[in-house]
Parts: structure tokens; sequence; C-alpha cells
């Protein structure tokens, strides 16, 4: 899975073929992660994505207009 700009989430199961998935974003997503069955996506002013299947996602209050280059999960 890759992230970049607007809103551009591609998924692929063998890094040669991609496929595009709506985001609902328009802006440049900058980061993402996977941990506990979700995958999370970060971008300007505090925009924060979240999927369990990598195709619906769901945008998450993040209470934040700082823009999020990265994301990490710590158990």
């Amino acid at each position: 899975m890759t992230v970049g700009g607007s809103g551009t989430i591609l998924t692929s199961s063998d890094g040669t073929s991609w496929t595009s998935r709506t985001s609902g974003a328009s802006d440049t997503l900058w980061g993402v992660i996977y941990g506990k069955s979700a995958f999370v996506v970060v971008g300007p002013l505090g925009t924060v994505l979240t999927s369990s299947d990598l195709t619906t996602w769901t945008s998450r209050t993040s209470n934040t207009s700082n823009n999020l280059l990265e994301v990490t999960y710590k158990e």
C-alpha cells in the first residue's frame, strides 16, 4: 500500500499491479501504517483516515490542525 498526492491510496497484493482506492481526501496523504486490524493514513491539517479492508476509508477526528507527516503503531 502507498499514499500520495490528491488523496491517492494505491494497494497491491504483489507489488506489480496496483489498484486505486477512493479515500475521500483531496490533499496529499503522507503516512500509512497497519496495526490492530486497521490501516491508518495521515496527511495535512490533521487528516486521519482508517480502513479495515483497504476499500472503505473513514475520516477520523484528530483534534489537531497540524500537518501529520507520519504515523506509528505501539502495542
